[in-house]
């Protein structure tokens, strides 16, 4: 999608914060952020070229597809403790 933004992690960074939030005394929903959002094309193509894997993607806008979308949608944390710092985001 052109005009959609992740906020995308490495999955051992995910994975240690999970297991950290797993064993700490906290409870409730947390939603886990990266420091960067980006475009799933930008995001993609990082992916990409990191990784050699020598992807074609179609490349399609939200109001292309057949399925509705609910707009723009950003997760963020009003925590202020160390495990809602936010994590590295994938592209920089």
């Amino acid at each position: 999608m052109r005009n959609l933004r992740v906020a995308a992690s490495w999955s051992e960074d995910l994975a240690d914060r999970i297991w950290s939030l797993a064993h700490s005394e906290l409870s409730g929903i947390r939603h886990v952020v990266a420091t960067t959002a980006s475009s799933r094309v930008d995001l993609a193509r990082y992916l990409d070229t990191r990784f050699g894997i020598g992807a074609k993607p179609a490349l399609a806008t939200r109001d292309e597809q057949n399925v509705a979308h609910i707009g723009d949608v950003e997760l963020i944390t009003e925590h202020t403790d160390s495990l809602a710092a936010p994590l590295q985001g994938v592209v920089k």
